[in-house]
C-alpha cells in the first residue's frame, strides 16, 4: 500500500498495541471454537484476508449469529491478490482441500495457478467441516476512510491485540442480494431471508453501528494519520 510521504499509515496494525486497542472494537463472542480459531490462524498467516459474509456482520454487531443453530461458511475478501506461495502456505499448514461449487466453477481446473484465477477460491477443512471461501475478485487495497471502508476488530486482548479487518456491511449485503435473486442458486432463500433481517428488521441498528465505527476511524486518523490536519475536501 502506498501513501503520501507526509502521511502515516492508514493500517492500524502498523501502530503500537495500546493504539490498536484504543481504536478498535472487541469482537462479539463467537460461540464456535473452530470458526474463531480458524479466523485467527488464517489472518495471522495472511494479513491480506478481510473477513466477509455473515460472520462479518456478527462481529460488527449488526446481526448476531447463533453458531449452535447455524454454522456459516467462513468468507474472506482480500486487500490484494494472493500469491501462489501464500495460497500454498494456507492450504498446507491447515491441511485444507481445494473444493468446488457446482454453480460457479468448472471442475476441470486443478492447478494452483488455475485456482488463483477463479473469482472465488473454495477450500474445505475436513477436520472441522468448515468451508472457507476467498472472494478473489474483491480487493480492498486502500484503508482510507472514504474508500471501501474496512473496519478493524480486535480478536485479541488489550495487551496482545489481534486485529482483523472486516468488510463494510454494504458490500456483504449487496452480495447476498445478488445471490437471493439467482434462480439456479440453491441457497437463494437463505440469502433472501438474511436480507429481510438486515434491511427491514435491523436497518437502524446497522446504521447506528456504522456511524460508531466511522467515528472511531475518524478519531484514529485525526490523531495519527494526518499530522498536518485533515485534507481539504
Amino acid at each position: 500500500m502506498s501513501i503520501e510521504p507526509h502521511l502515516k499509515s492508514f493500517d492500524i496494525r502498523d501502530y503500537e498495541n495500546f493504539i490498536q486497542t484504543k481504536y478498535t472494537c472487541p469482537t462479539l463472542f463467537i460461540d464456535d471454537n473452530d470458526i474463531y480459531t480458524q479466523i485467527k490462524i488464517l489472518t495471522n498467516l495472511c494479513p491480506k484476508l478481510v473477513l466477509a459474509g455473515s460472520i462479518s456482520l456478527h462481529v460488527l454487531g449488526i446481526e448476531p449469529l447463533s453458531f449452535k443453530d447455524r454454522k456459516p461458511d467462513l468468507d474472506f475478501a482480500l486487500t490484494e491478490p494472493l500469491t501462489e506461495e501464500e495460497f500454498l502456505v494456507i492450504k498446507s499448514l491447515l491441511n485444507l482441500k481445494s473444493s468446488s461449487d457446482q454453480y460457479f466453477l468448472d471442475l476441470d481446473d486443478t492447478t494452483t495457478q488455475d485456482i488463483l484465477k477463479r473469482k472465488t477460491i473454495f477450500l474445505h477443512d475436513e477436520k472441522t467441516g468448515l468451508n472457507i471461501d476467498i472472494f478473489n475478485s474483491e480487493y480492498h487495497g486502500d484503508f482510507k476512510h472514504n474508500t471501501y471502508n474496512l473496519y478493524p476488530i480486535n480478536f485479541g486482548t488489550s495487551s496482545e491485540p489481534h486485529i482483523v479487518y472486516v468488510q463494510h456491511p454494504s458490500i456483504t449485503i449487496s452480495h447476498k442480494m445478488k445471490y437471493a435473486f439467482l434462480p439456479s442458486y440453491n441457497k437463494r432463500k437463505k440469502h433472501f431471508s438474511d436480507c429481510i433481517d438486515y434491511l427491514c428488521k435491523n436497518y437502524n441498528i446497522a446504521m447506528d453501528r456504522i456511524q460508531d465505527l466511522n467515528r472511531m476511524k475518524t478519531e484514529f486518523e485525526q490523531e495519527f494519520v494526518y499530522p498536518f490536519g485533515l485534507p481539504k475536501k
